[in-house]
């Protein structure tokens, strides 16, 4: 029922958060726990962000149980959601609710910090697109390819 998520150490000399990132596994439960009764009340929630950032590590989870993951935040704010190690290679997965998602200041500092191989945004669109020469947007389903397609 709870996901516990270690923050991720990179070879840096910038002060990182090393608490923990605890998720409620089913977001289905938060929902009801916070009274939303459907889509349009869950979408206009302050905590749709965080649900929708709890389901793509659900997914995540649920496809690929050995791979390791971890999240990036430094005490400046500069943060990445989650962070795929395989084999000393890495990605970065910014999740953003959003239909038309946008990386912030933080988000482009943090991809400095650990440099990774691919950096993907998810977000809840129809079909993904390249937003910037090293970045992504992709939906769920074409994350959990593309990963497939990276481990192997």
């Amino acid at each position: 029922m709870v996901i516990q998520l270690r923050p991720f150490h990179s070879n840096t000399k910038k002060r990182l958060i090393k608490s923990p990132k605890v998720y409620l596994s089913d977001t289905g439960i938060v929902a009801a726990l916070l009274q939303l009764q459907n889509f349009d009340q869950v979408a206009g929630h302050p905590v749709f962000g965080t649900l929708w950032e709890g389901l793509v590590l659900q997914q995540l989870k649920g496809h690929f149980p050995k791979l390791e993951l971890s999240f990036y935040r430094t005490n400046h704010g500069h943060e990445i959601d989650l962070v795929l190690m395989h084999r000393s290679r890495i990605i970065a997965i910014e999740c953003k609710a959003s239909a038309a998602p946008a990386l912030s200041n933080g988000n482009y500092r943090a991809l400095d910090d650990i440099n990774p191989e691919k950096c993907f945004v998810v977000a809840p669109v129809s079909g993904g697109y390249s937003m910037h020469k090293a970045i992504e947007v992709v939906t769920i389903h074409e994350l959990i390819e593309k990963i497939r397609e990276w481990i192997h």
